[in-house]
C-alpha cells in the first residue's frame, strides 16, 4: 500500500506528515521530478529543510494542518480549529 497522497482522493486518508519523505530535485535540469537527489545530497536537503522550517515560524504557520476535506466540512472539524 502506498502512503501517496492524492488531492482529489477526499475518500481515502491522507498519510500523516510524520510519515512523508521529504524529496529534493534540481528542476532546472529536471522539470518533471524524476530524479530524487535527497539520499545524494543530504546537506542541501538539510539546508533546505531549516530554510522552510525557519519560513514556517516566521509567518506562524506551523504546526503544518494535514487535514484535508475535514477543514472545509464545520461538522467533521468539530473541536478543531
Amino acid at each position: 500500500m502506498s502512503s501517496t497522497s492524492i488531492p482529489w482522493d477526499l475518500g481515502t486518508p491522507a498519510p500523516p506528515f510524520a510519515k512523508d519523505r521529504w524529496e529534493l530535485y534540481h528542476v532546472d535540469e529536471d522539470f518533471s521530478q524524476v530524479n530524487d537527489l535527497a539520499a545524494k545530497n543530504p546537506a542541501k536537503l538539510k539546508e533546505l529543510q531549516a530554510l522552510f522550517s525557519g519560513g514556517g515560524k516566521k509567518y506562524n504557520v506551523l504546526p503544518l494542518d494535514d487535514r484535508r476535506s475535514e477543514r472545509l466540512n464545520p461538522y467533521l472539524r468539530a473541536g478543531r480549529t
